[in-house]
This record gives C-alpha cells, structure tokens and sequence, in this order.
C-alpha cells in the first residue's frame, strides 16, 4: 500500500532527477571551460619582477575575455598573446595563453586575484596566487626573460646596452637538444638598427627557432626592452664543444658632430664563448637503434582501409615526432612479411619551431601489396631510440591495424622481388668514399702550372733555338755562294787566334803573320805580296789612317826581333796591342761565331729551366712545421670521427703551402661529414683541378651535390655536341693540358728542324707535320680555355644556410630571388662587401661577400 508519505517522496526524487537531466548538458558544458594561472616565482625581491601566465581553454563558442589583474603597487605589463582556434566533432574550441609582467614596486605581500575568462555565456575563474615580497630573494628563472646565470653576457644590468648568450643545459648527449638563447638589452634606442653577428655553432646542427621575441622586462631598477632570439643546436659528437661569442655593433650617433656632442663612435659588444660537455650515447647500442635521440617521441602507424582484394596495394602511414633531429633519420625498418611486398611510396619531414623547443614530425608511406588472401597482420612495429631523460635506450611501439584481404584475379603489382632489393641495397650503399691516406703536401709527378715563367719559357726556348738554327743555316748556305765574304767574316777571328798562338810563344813571325793576314781577307787577296805600304793604304780606307801606321810600325818591329833578336822587343804585349788595333779597324762586329754562341746559350738556359721543373714548388726545405704531418693528422682525427679537428689540420697544412688533390679531397670530407655542404663543394672543385679522373672525387661530389637544395638552378644543361666536348677538355687538368701542349710544341719543332737540316719534306713528313700541328692549335685552345675557367672566371659557392641575392649592393634593394648552401655561382664584380653573382642568363645580382666561399682562394 503506498501512503501519502511515500508518493511524496517520489515526488521529489522524479523532481530531482529530471532537474538533474536539464542540467546534466549545461554542466557538461561548463565542465569543458578551463581555465589556470602560474607564475614563475613565489618569492621576489622588491623592484623584482614576476611573470604571470594564464591559460583558459574550452567550448566557448567565441574567444574568451578577461580583464588584466588591478594589484597595489605592483605595474602590471602585458607581454603578449597566443590564441588558437580548431573545429573538433562540430565543436569550435578555443584557447588562449596570456603573459603579463608583474614589476614588484613594494616591499610588503600581495596576491594575485582570481582572473576571470568570459565567453559564449560561460564563465572561469582562476585560483588567486600569494606572492611574498622579501629583501634578498634569489632571481627568476631564465625564462622570464632574465639574463641565465650559466652563459655569457656583455655588458651588465645598468648599462643602456647589454646582451646575453645562454643555453638551457651545459652537459647534454651526442644528439640531445640544446636551446641557445641570445637577448639583446636596450634601455633606449639606438638610431640606426644594430648589426648582430650570430655565434659560430661548430660541431652542432643548427635550426634557427623563429619568431623574433619582444618583451620588457626591469633589472637593477632600469627598464628595458628585450630582443630574444632562439635556436636549436644538436652535437654531432662527442668531448667539449664550444659555442662561439655573438656580437652586436651598435652605430654612434651621426647627430654628436652636428650638435657638437663628443662621439662615442660604436659599441661593440661580443659574448664569451660557452663551453658544453657531450657525453657519447652508451655502449653497446641495440642491433635496431634508430640513431634517434630526444625526451619525448611518439610512434603511430595507420593504413587507409581494412578490407582490400589480392593484388591492391594499402597505404601504410607512419609517422615518428620527437624533440630530436630527425633530418638523418632514415625511416623506420620494417620487418619481413610473409605474403605481402612492401615498397617505398613517398617521405615528408616536417619542422615546428615556433613552440619553446624545436620538434619534427617524419613521415612515410608505403605501399604493401598482398599477394595471399586471408588477414594481413603487420604486427607491432618497434622503434628503438635514447631517451635523454633517462639516460638509457628505449623502445617504444605501434600497432598497426590488420587488414582482410579478399580474392580477386588482380595481378600482384610490383612483384619483382630481386628488383626491389637492388634498389634497396643501391640506397644503402650511397654514402661518401673514404679520405685518401697518401701523405705528403703533393701528390703525382710535379707539373709547372700553365701560364708560369718557367712554362712560358719552355715554350718559347724550342721556337728561339729554332730560329737560331734556320739562321745558321742561311749563313752557312750564303758562305756556300760567297767565299771572299766568308773570309772577310772570320778575319778577325783567324786573327784573334793567331795573336793568342803568338801570344803564347811570343814568336814575331806569328805575330807577322796574323796582321797581314787579317788585311789580306779584308781584301779578298793573298798575303804573299802584301806590303807594310798596302797595309797603311787600306786602313787609310777604312778611316784609320793612325792604325794602319802602327800596324806597320809593329810589322817593322817583328822584322827585327825576327832578324835582330828579340830581347828588346816585348812581342806578347805587341799582341795585345795588335788585337785592340784590329778590332777598332774592324767596328767591332762579332764574327760569325756569335750566332753559335748564342744557340748554345739558349740550349744551355732550355736546359737549366729543364732541372728546374724537377724541384718547382718542392717545399721540403720550408721552415715551420711540416704538412705532411699536418694531413697524416687530420687523416686520423677523421677517422676517429672528429672532424673539427681534422678540418682544422687540413687547413693549417694549406696555409702552409700544401696544395694537392688528395689534401682538398680530404678537406671536403670532413666538412661533408660536418654537414657544411658548400665548404665541402668548393674543396671538390679544387681538387677536380689536379685530379678531375679521380672516381671516388666525382663520386663525393655528385652525391653532395644531389643533397642540396638548388638542384635545379646547378644544372647547366648543354648541346649533346658541346657536352662531349666540354667531357674531353675536363678529362686532364690544366696543368697535364700545359705539359701536352710543352710536349707538342717541341715535337713541332723538332720536325721543322729535321725537314730544315735534310732540305727533304716527303709527303709522310709533311702528313705526319701537318697532323701534330693540327693537334698543338687545339690543345692550345683548350689550355687557354681552361686557364681562362680556372685562374679568370671566378666561382664561389655558397657557404650559408639560405643568402638573399638582392637587386643592388645594399639591404635597401629589393630580394631578387634565394639561393642555399652548396650552390656554385660566377662572381663578377665586386662592390662595398657585396659580390655580384651570376646563374646564366638574367638570373643575376648581389649577396653579401660573406656568403661565399671562391674556389681560387689565391684571389
């Protein structure tokens, strides 16, 4: 029976309950709208400064409000917003983030009132937040926008301008994120923007972390506004690795001379160098190590369809994201499956680095074609990687739904299994060729470089001993067809020789002999009945009346010591005299024997610039230290896998004159292994210029070149024609083309010398002179061509990350187009720290000098 009690009693409860299911969606809904408030201290110090951060995030139906917190003495500075908006399952979500900057102007507790965020008829309060004000408290943390205690400043609190370089951690593994912060104080503008020269970062991939961060903030009792700039560095290896300074330049103010105020000129401010430990990962590394390093990953994988007929391929989707650098990642290894071809179907990394910390997403495709029916079952995927937090390897897995295949009578799309391994093992296996460890700061035979003194030299010593040889021969033919002017010729030289043999048996009649002898070949006629009157008479002809007196005067004195005796006549000193009178009678011209002379002297110079070439740019007599063991050095360090310092020797061993192949091959290695990609292009190229037939060079430089990102502006496609032509004049070096062209243009001469002594030129020798100097004019050609290439034509490669080429020499022109790390360009001029570079065609303009790297560094 129920009573009057118990129908009320139901009342109420049907009452409650169908309140409760009116109210049930409002509280769901409120339920969602959330809403947080924290700050970075609890504990200031008065003139300190607190950040407060608040947070509200639901189903608002419109961004949420508030009203900035009211505190006695304490200024409340905004700092900035971040709002996000998403539509998930029909409903619009927002979310909000806050900054303010609380600076402390008391010396008593306060609080921090509950904030209120409203929207879309919804409202949420945050929890109010004690702040205790006390004498000494210790500063905030670098992240509310102070100075780091661990880092390098320059300047100090208190100054107008003052920077800081700091990093969150000191001691980190091989690959572990490191975030670099610099910040640049100013407590007024400066009139010009400051020139900020970023750190050096060797030994460490770097992203930058855009966006540019402004901020006040009050140190020392001075306000200042911040500028914040953020970047992401992971270690390549391990040891002590050193961030180097950062520098700002801040110009004086052009109005201090106008106004008579004294200039300053500009301040330069540059950071201390930061040192950071990196601890290698453990060892022994699991067999499936993915070679990632981060704190946080995460693994997923999905296919597009659960149900697909034998034959069809299925989407296999999976995607890595971790805190770590993920650009070396070579994607997740899947295992063998039976009944199903797995192929690779397409790859995409992306990048976040707008968060406080960088972080990549990399994902792949695959495309798995059953070939059986039934349920393909991929099984859990395991991804093994370090994790930095703990300190130790860890695995984490995904599992991938399974997928029913059904029958069909589709062939099985790429079902070729030995073709899909070649690929695999071809992708593998391309990576760079080992460094050459041949020592030494030369390698192969030592060449003269084309365009040398020395080589001009010997190209022109056969064509100079050429010509001296057709002149002897024309001398030799013309004494052929005159004999008198023969003996008019060697006249005095017969005469020199007879006045050296009476000379030195002081014999008068020898002495006799050889000046009438001398007037006799002048003359044309004999001796025999040449008188000391004929003699005066010819010298009177020849306007030398006085010298042909003494000459008879001196016949007159052999007479007599020849007849008389020859005590009181000197017949040695009467030569010597003779030989003066002679030659002045003579006017001094050289004998036909000059010509020899000088053919022997120019064989004699073709032959010391011969032994010349054995020991030119021999430099084992240089003082300091030696490169070769400088190479031997770097070569090790190499191996052993630290690459600063195998760069580093390397580039000692060239300052100090090294200068070979396997030196510049070496050199690219290690800054292709160091990721600096441009560098190691430009050493390639200067090694292709001793070495251009060397397999493992071309091969490091194509698969350089196929990483950066300007491949289609590096290729420089020509007419098949030209091509093959332009592959025969880079298959030797210039130096090799200059010897050939040394070897040809005495091989020439040698010819026309043979043909010009034998007066014969059959039409075997004519072919056969024909054809070599055919052969020389070409080699000539491409020796000048490749010389102009290499020592005119100036090509740089870009050195930097991305480099804006610009319209005009200036920041204040307009962005032509970008160009990055790697890419090969024609410098052509010059101008205020900017090159002018060229692509082919119009793509032209300017970058700043510091972008490139040439490959002629004797520029």
């Amino acid at each position: 029976m129920v009573t009057t009690t118990d129908r009320a009693r139901m009342s109420r409860a049907l009452a409650t309950l169908a309140l409760a299911l009116v109210l049930a969606p409002l509280a769901a809904a409120a339920a969602d709208v959330t809403c947080s408030a924290e700050v970075d201290r609890r504990v200031v110090a008065p003139g300190g400064q607190v950040v407060l951060t608040l947070h509200a995030q639901g189903d608002l139906g419109q961004q949420p409000g508030h009203q900035p917190p009211q505190i006695d003495g304490v200024e409340v500075v905004p700092g900035g917003t971040s709002q996000r908006f998403q539509l998930v399952n029909g409903r619009s979500e927002f979310s909000v983030d806050v900054t303010y900057y609380l600076v402390v102007d008391r010396d008593s507790d306060f609080q921090i009132p509950s904030i209120v965020f409203s929207g879309g008829g919804q409202t949420c309060r945050t929890d109010p937040i004690s702040i205790t004000v006390k004498a000494g408290a210790p500063p905030p943390a670098p992240s509310a926008g102070e100075p780091a205690d661990s880092g390098a400043r320059a300047g100090r609190p208190g100054d107008a301008y003052f920077i800081t370089l700091a990093v969150d951690r000191d001691e980190v593994w091989v690959g572990q994120q490191v975030v670099l912060t610099f910040r640049y104080y100013h407590s007024k503008s400066p009139w010009n923007q400051p020139s900020y020269t970023a750190p050096r970062t060797e030994g460490f991939w770097r992203v930058d972390l855009p966006p540019e961060r402004n901020f006040p903030s009050t140190l020392a009792g001075n306000r200042y506004d911040v500028t914040e700039l953020r970047y992401a560095l992971f270690p390549t290896r391990a040891g002590s690795l050193t961030v180097e300074p950062a520098r700002l330049e801040i110009a004086g103010d052009p109005f201090d001379r106008i106004f008579g105020r004294r200039s300053r000129g500009p301040v330069i401010l540059a950071t201390d160098p930061i040192t950071i430990e990196v601890k290698d990962l453990p060892t022994p590394r699991p067999p499936a190590f993915s070679g990632i390093v981060a704190d946080r990953l995460a693994f997923t994988a999905t296919v597009d369809r659960d149900t697909v007929p034998r034959g069809e391929p299925v989407s296999l989707h999976l995607e890595v994201t971790a805190d770590g650098f993920l650009k070396s990642f070579e994607g997740v290894r899947l295992p063998e499956q039976p009944g199903v071809r797995l192929h690779d179907a397409a790859e995409n990394l992306r990048e976040n680095v707008n968060g406080p910390r960088y972080e990549a997403t990399f994902s792949e495709e695959k495309a798995a074609v059953p070939v059986t029916e039934g349920t393909l079952e991929f099984g859990p995927l395991d991804l093994v990687y370090f994790d930095t937090g703990q300190g130790r390897y860890r695995s984490v897995r995904a599992t991938v739904p399974s997928v029913v295949v059904t029958p069909s009578d589709l062939p099985v799309l790429g079902d070729d299994r030995s073709g899909f391994r070649r690929t695999e093992i071809a992708r593998l296996g391309n990576d760079l060729a080992f460094i050459h460890q041949r020592g030494g700061s030369s390698d192969g035979p030592i060449l003269l470089p084309l365009g040398h003194p020395a080589w001009w030299l010997l190209l022109v010593a056969p064509w100079l001993a050429l010509g001296g040889l057709r002149l002897w021969l024309r001398r030799r033919e013309a004494d052929r067809r005159d004999p008198v002017g023969l003996r008019r010729r060697r006249s005095l030289e017969v005469a020199r020789r007879r006045l050296a043999e009476a000379e030195a048996a002081s014999d008068p009649d020898v002495l006799a002999r050889a000046i009438l002898g001398f007037v006799a070949d002048r003359q044309g006629r004999s001796a025999a009945g040449l008188t000391a009157a004929d003699l005066v008479a010819w010298a009177g002809s020849q306007g030398q009346p006085a010298v042909g007196e003494r000459l008879a005067a001196v016949l007159v004195e052999c007479d007599q010591a020849r007849f008389g005796g020859s005590a009181d006549h000197d017949i040695t000193a009467l030569a010597g005299e003779v030989r003066g009178l002679l030659q002045a009678v003579s006017g001094g011209r050289p004998g036909p024997g000059s010509h020899t002379v000088a053919l022997l002297g120019t064989l004699a110079l073709v032959g010391v610039l011969g032994v010349g070439v054995g020991v030119a740019g021999d430099p084992a007599g240089a003082p300091g230290p030696d490169p070769a063991r400088l190479i031997a050095e770097g070569n090790q360090a190499y191996t052993e896998g630290d690459l600063d310092l195998a760069v580093r020797r390397y580039t000692e061993a060239r300052e100090l004159g090294a200068d070979s192949a396997d030196l510049h091959y070496n050199l690219g290695n290690a800054h292709a292994r160091a990721g600096e990609l441009g560098k190691a292009i430009a050493s390639y190229l200067r090694a292709e210029r001793y070495a251009p037939r060397d397999r493992d060079l071309q091969r490091n430089l194509a698969w350089v070149r196929q990483n950066t990102r300007d491949l289609e502006l590096a290729a420089h496609g020509l007419p098949p024609v030209v091509a093959q032509l332009d592959q025969v004049a880079h298959l030797l070096a210039v130096r090799e083309w200059g010897l050939v062209l040394l070897v040809l243009s005495w091989l020439v001469c040698i010819l026309l010398a043979w043909t010009w002594w034998t007066g014969d030129l059959g039409a075997g020798r004519r072919r056969l002179l024909i054809a070599v100097v055919t052969l020389a004019l070409a080699v000539a050609v491409v020796s000048a061509t490749r010389w102009y290439e290499e020592h005119w034509r100036r090509t740089a490669v870009v050195v930097v990350d991305e480099a804006e080429v610009r319209s005009g020499p200036a920041t204040t022109f307009p962005v032509v187009f970008r160009v990055h790390d790697g890419l090969t360009l024609e410098v052509r001029g010059e101008r205020d720290g900017w090159n002018r570079v060229g692509l082919g065609g119009d793509w032209g303009g300017w970058v700043p000098a510091g972008t490139l790297e040439e490959v002629d560094q004797g520029r």
